[in-house]
């Protein structure tokens, strides 16, 4: 099945790639990278569940990217609260994702970079 940007009906995914999809968000707000790579590598390229684990991976790179320069500034004291603003993001942005991905929808992260770019099947 191919990703229509223009096509984000619920009809269009089947109700087990929209669960699966949801799934992998809800399992990420636990689990971090774990789910999202498992979406990417064992889905077919192009299919819902696949789009979403790659906009999921993108994200939680560019979050683990953050979170190393302010771990390490916050031993020293002054990182704590962008530490903490690295993780309310994830979980805010993750169950936004979540909820678009039940209701059939490639949500694009606002502040995610494509490091993973879409490939044709």
């Amino acid at each position: 099945m191919q990703i229509h940007p223009e096509t984000t009906d619920i009809k269009f995914f089947s109700s087990r790639e929209r669960t699966i999809s949801a799934a992998v968000y809800g399992a990420s707000l636990f689990l971090f990278l774990i789910p999202s790579l498992l979406g990417v590598c064992f889905s077919e390229k192009g299919s819902f569940v696949h789009e979403n684990s790659r906009m999921i991976l993108n994200f939680d790179i560019l979050l683990l990217l953050l979170a190393v320069p302010f771990s390490v500034l916050s031993i020293v004291g002054i990182g704590i609260l962008g530490f903490l603003l690295v993780y309310f993001l994830h979980f805010a942005f993750m169950c936004i994702g979540l909820i678009k991905a039940f209701r059939g929808e490639v949500w694009i992260n606002p502040l995610s970079f494509d490091l993973f770019e879409k490939k044709s099947p």
